[in-house]
């Protein structure tokens, strides 16, 4: 953890002992503080728990700011609790970044049969363990994500428990009080090759969009149970539970690195480079951009990058001397412009906002303890007519509505009488709406979209109705949660637009199609000039909970979709599109539906085509549509009935192909993972173009 320029590192410790007991009873977590992430770390002094404690988490709250250690605690050491508890969750307040309140309360204890330390509660010897908690805020509630089990056998997994934000992290009833809901099966469990994961942590990707989990796992075949490796993945919330796909050895696709991104890491030079357009005395110094003159009255860096209508911002910055420093979000003019600024001399964040030259000053303190000239981190998200800005993870409760918020802009650095550092700066075209407040930056084709407690509903049931926003693009993944409300239609359907063009009428929509229920469909359409040009469609697996929330994604890379139910890649489809940009929305089609979610991130960095390297989807060489084509012996089979993920089955003589249109000139790179029972078997991975064919030959033996 970070604060006020200290890094707090916090660890498990014990005695060095030849008993067993005597080093296992003495476990204690520790805290140490460093200048430095690299450290070198001096211990505080003493433990910061009194009793047994393993797998310390600290947990900063985003909305009140209050900060909690998570542990593990082995109920064997009191005396009054059956030892078939084991190690559970507690969690105990922080009065520093040192020390806590010692009241702990119970979070989660052991109780489903696969926390067991064998997974068989069966054999009369339980001990169940939960253990290493990491705990996150999404959409109102916390999330204590723990593993269950013994790390040594293939039953470890993460799971989660969860409570919403208006349960109080601490009941007050202590460790023998009430417990968490947790939310069943696993989320992340042993498949494949891999065994036994857990022990995680979570974050957010430098571009502060994409969700990554880390944990250790063992790769099978094994000699030893302590060769545990690291996995990096994704992790996602389909509407309210957590989702990951199954662990695999596979590489993790790159991530997004943002639109714009300088960590300043270069040598000390006298400006900031090409990459930045300047006004002021702005230099590189040890690795951090700095605005040297104190007695500017405005000085500005603008990153060289294009504009955008919703983004998020995040900068650290210290103002070595002077008053304010921090970033213009919006720039119409000199007269009409919003400014997010570290006032040193109020001791406050400032919000300002000019219109027509008349300025409004919205302020929020600061703590007593928060120090100026030590960096701090400060997001912004600009989306639509809105900017909410948090600080040090913290949400600030100043925020601006204003209708010449929705252009686009370049955000700023700026510095006000005042001498500043600056240390890295990270800007992403994405949107997220949880339709908390009327938002006018939706653009309503046709139907009665209004927000409703938290969600976008739409109650007019006649005929298409459409909904779109954000500003266009070529390469994206947008999502969104909906349920069906009504229907009284012979055309039943409800989705999302993965691409709409206002301007030419084409649009391509994906979503649930209940004309034939109750043997529904999840359908893709093309439409252009008013006709379908295209449509494509996989049955809904029987006992579909239309009336429940389920989560789309559409992933777009040029003219290639790729849509996801529920977390599970269902269809994939190449469009001929008229149009290179698009925009995205939502729509129903002869009935009533709510969205509670609408998140879109657009991609910089994505695959060139391929478009079902998996085999994930439910589409067949017989369905129009399907990427693959199957020729000779060669078909679509599960590789894993554990995991439910799927292989390309290729038998002597056999093909599976893929064609790619329109690719630019460039380099790619083609992958391909592959095996064999029969040891003496070979393969060939080949790409053909017009005039000529590149192929390499993989044998086994």
């Amino acid at each position: 953890m970070y604060s006020n320029g200290k890094f707090y590192m916090y660890y498990t410790a014990s005695l060095k002992s030849q008993d067993f007991l005597v080093n296992e009873l003495a476990r204690r977590i520790g805290v140490a503080i460093s200048n430095s992430p690299l450290g070198p770390f001096t211990d505080s002094g003493s433990p910061l728990t009194s009793e047994w404690g393993i797998d310390g988490h600290v947990y900063k709250d985003p909305d009140s700011g209050k900060r909690y250690l998570f542990r593990s605690f082995l109920y064997e050491y009191l005396k009054d609790y059956s030892p078939t508890l084991g190690a559970s969750l507690v969690v105990d307040e922080m009065t520093s970044w040192i020390s806590v309140a010692n009241k702990p309360d119970s979070v989660t204890r052991g109780s489903l049969p696969w926390e067991d330390k064998d997974g068989n509660p069966n054999d009369g010897t339980l001990r169940y363990t939960n253990e290493g908690p990491t705990v996150v805020k999404y959409r109102g509630q916390v999330y204590a994500i723990y593993s269950g089990g013994s790390w040594d056998m293939p039953t470890y997994a993460l799971s989660y428990a969860v409570v919403p934000d208006s349960y109080p992290i601490l009941h007050g009833q202590g460790i023998g009080g009430p417990t968490w809901p947790k939310v069943p099966p696993p989320f992340l469990r042993t498949a494949g090759l891999v065994s036994a994961p857990g022990h995680n942590s979570v974050t957010m990707a430098p571009n502060n969009v994409d969700r990554v989990n880390v944990n250790h796992a063992r790769r099978d075949p094994f000699l030893d149970v302590g060769e545990r490796m690291l996995f990096v993945d994704r992790y996602y919330f389909l509407n309210d539970k957590i989702f990951m796909l199954k662990p695999s050895l596979g590489y993790l696709d790159p991530l997004n690195p943002g639109n714009f991104a300088d960590n300043f890491d270069r040598k000390n030079s006298e400006s900031l480079g090409t990459s930045w357009e300047t006004l002021g005395n702005w230099t590189l110094q040890d690795e951090t951009a700095v605005q040297n003159n104190p007695n500017s009255e405005i000085s500005m860096a603008t990153p060289v990058t294009s504009d955008l209508s919703d983004f998020l911002l995040e900068f650290n910055l210290k103002i070595s001397r002077g008053v304010q420093a921090g970033s213009r979000i919006v720039d119409v003019d000199e007269l009409t412009f919003v400014d997010l600024l570290l006032n040193s001399r109020d001791r406050s964040v400032d919000l300002v906002v000019v219109e027509s030259g008349i300025p409004a000053v919205f302020r929020q303190k600061v703590q007593d303890e928060f120090e100026f000239d030590e960096f701090h981190q400060i997001l912004v998200s600009k989306y639509g007519n809105s900017v909410q800005v948090e600080l040090d993870g913290v949400k600030l409760k100043i925020s601006v509505r204003r209708n010449f918020i929705s252009g686009k802009f370049r955000p700023k650095l700026i510095t006000c009488n005042s001498s500043a550092e600056f240390d890295g700066i990270v800007i992403t075209s994405t949107f997220q709406d949880e339709f908390q407040v009327e938002n006018l930056d939706w653009t309503v084709v046709k139907g009665n979209w209004k927000i409703e407690n938290g969600t976008m509903v739409q109650t007019d049931q006649d005929g298409l109705n459409l909904v779109y926003r954000g500003q266009k693009s070529e390469n994206y993944e947008f999502t969104s949660n909906l349920k069906i409300q009504l229907e009284n239609s012979v055309e039943s359907s409800a989705g999302i637009i993965a691409a709409i063009d206002p301007e030419n009428g084409e649009i391509v929509t994906v979503g649930f199609n209940l004309n034939l229920w109750p043997a529904a469909q999840f359908t893709v359409r093309h439409i252009f000039g008013g006709k379908i040009q295209k449509s494509v469609s996989v049955p809904l697996k029987r006992g579909f909970l239309k009336k429940d929330f389920h989560t789309i994604l559409v992933k777009k890379n040029l003219n290639s979709f790729s849509f996801n139910l529920n977390g599970v890649e269902t269809l994939s489809v190449y469009l001929e599109m008229s149009s290179k940009f698009h925009s995205v929305g939502l729509f129903t089609n002869g009935l009533t539906a709510t969205f509670n979610l609408a998140f879109l991130r657009n991609s910089t960095r994505f695959s060139n085509f391929i478009l079902n390297g998996g085999f994930e989807t439910s589409q067949t060489d017989e369905i129009s549509g399907s990427p693959w084509k199957f020729q000779g012996s060669s078909q679509i089979s599960p590789s894993d009935p554990h995991s439910g993920s799927y292989k390309g089955v290729v038998g002597n003589g056999g093909k599976i192909s893929q064609l790619a249109f329109n690719l630019k000139v460039g380099k790619y790179a083609l992958r391909a993972f592959y095996n064999s029972n029969i040891a003496s078997s070979s393969a060939t991975l080949s790409v053909s173009t017009e005039t000529e064919t590149k192929s390499i030959q993989c044998e086994r033996g």
